[in-house]
């Protein structure tokens, strides 16, 4: 996992981890999607396709396109394997746009323990020349109607408290509601915080 990191964000973004690696504290505001008001799609644009768990796909973009963010690999991170990914067409092979990954409750959460029926969105990003297009927009409203109909009732999101685009994207994008502000301790890469349900916060 050490080299993929080294060889998608270089050797410098690992050494500049090390002191957070020994003590972290983040705050982070936890926001909440209730699923019944999810919509489908009006449309896609006809040369933008949206791909679901393909993880043949998502291998050839690693191989085939070289250095990709960190947020192309949580299938290895994780062990995430639900995740969509936005491309746009060409004559060829399509080239990713975006990605977001879902969360259930199978999978490890730093903040929230989720329960049966809720999922987490986590790291999305739309890789830099595709951004201002509206692309990851799409992408998430597309999956909040598909976790609608698998019978999800609740998606959450956790963003740091800085991150102020992150926020304002989702809170009135999407109009998700902030429902709470946890903060997550670390210490040697243990974690000594508290998970909360998703009800305490």
């Amino acid at each position: 996992m050490v080299v993929g990191i080294i060889k998608t964000n270089g050797f410098g973004y690992l050494v500049r981890q090390i002191p957070e690696a020994l003590f972290l504290k983040r705050t982070f505001y936890v926001l909440e999607y209730d699923l019944d008001k999810a919509a489908p799609l009006d449309g896609v644009p006809n040369n933008w396709e949206i791909r679901k768990n393909d993880i043949d796909y998502l291998e050839y973009c690693r191989q085939s396109l070289g250095r990709l963010p960190l947020e192309f690999n949580y299938d290895k991170i994780d062990k995430c394997d639900h995740f969509y990914i936005l491309s746009i067409k060409n004559e060829k092979n399509p080239k990713p746009a975006a990605i977001c990954w879902i969360y259930n409750n199978r999978l490890i959460n730093r903040v929230i323990k989720l329960k049966d029926n809720e999922v987490e969105l986590k790291h999305g990003i739309t890789l830099d020349e595709h951004r201002g297009l509206g692309m990851f927009t799409i992408l998430v409203k597309a999956m909040l109607y598909d976790l609608k109909t698998m019978g999800y009732k609740k998606t959450v999101n956790i963003i740091e408290e800085h991150n102020d685009a992150s926020l304002t994207i989702f809170r009135n994008k999407y109009k998700f509601e902030i429902t709470g502000k946890k903060t997550l301790r670390k210490i040697a890469g243990i974690t000594v915080s508290k998970r909360y349900e998703s009800w305490e916060v």
